[in-house]
C-alpha cells in the first residue's frame, strides 16, 4: 500500500487541525486507500512553534520516503512541503478539507456532498460506461 504524507496546517488552530487530520488519517486507513503519514501526529505534543525549522527538516526527510504528498490546506509549512515534494519528484495532490476524503485521480480535487456524488457518478459512467452497483453502494456510504 502506498505511503502518503499528509500536509495540513497546524499553528493556526492546533487542536482543531489535529482533529481534522485525525479524521483524514482514520478515513484513509479505514477505506484502505493508503497508509497516511502525519507530521501533526509526530509533533502534535508541541505547544508552540519554537522548533519550526527543525520540525520542517524532519518533515522533508519523511516526504522523501513517502510515495505521494496530499495537501489539505494552505500555510507556509504546507507550501514548503509542496516545494520539497516537487523537487523530489513526488506526486502532490491538493485536496480540500471535507468530511470524507476521496481524491479524484483526474483532477487532484476532492469530491464531497450530493453535488459531488453526482459528479463522481458521471465521471464513473463516462469512464466505465455504467455505474457498478457495488460502486454506487460504496458512494452512498460517503
Amino acid at each position: 500500500m502506498k505511503k502518503v504524507f499528509i500536509s495540513h496546517p497546524y499553528a493556526s488552530d492546533p487542536i482543531g487541525n489535529k482533529e481534522k487530520v485525525d479524521k483524514i488519517c482514520r478515513g484513509l486507513l479505514k477505506d484502505n486507500i493508503c497508509i497516511p503519514v502525519s507530521p501533526l501526529h509526530m509533533f502534535g505534543y508541541m505547544d508552540n512553534d519554537n522548533y519550526r525549522k527543525e520540525v520542517l527538516e524532519v518533515c522533508f526527510r519523511v516526504i522523501s520516503v513517502c510515495d505521494e504528498v496530499w495537501v489539505y490546506g494552505h500555510s507556509s509549512g504546507c507550501n514548503q512541503e509542496i516545494q520539497i515534494a516537487k523537487k523530489l519528484g513526488k506526486p502532490v495532490k491538493k485536496l480540500y478539507d471535507t468530511k470524507k476524503y476521496l481524491p479524484d485521480p483526474g483532477s487532484g480535487s476532492i469530491f464531497f456532498g450530493e453535488e459531488a456524488s453526482i459528479k463522481l457518478g458521471k465521471a464513473l459512467k463516462d469512464r466505465f460506461g455504467a455505474m457498478d452497483k457495488d460502486v454506487f453502494n460504496w458512494m452512498r456510504k460517503i
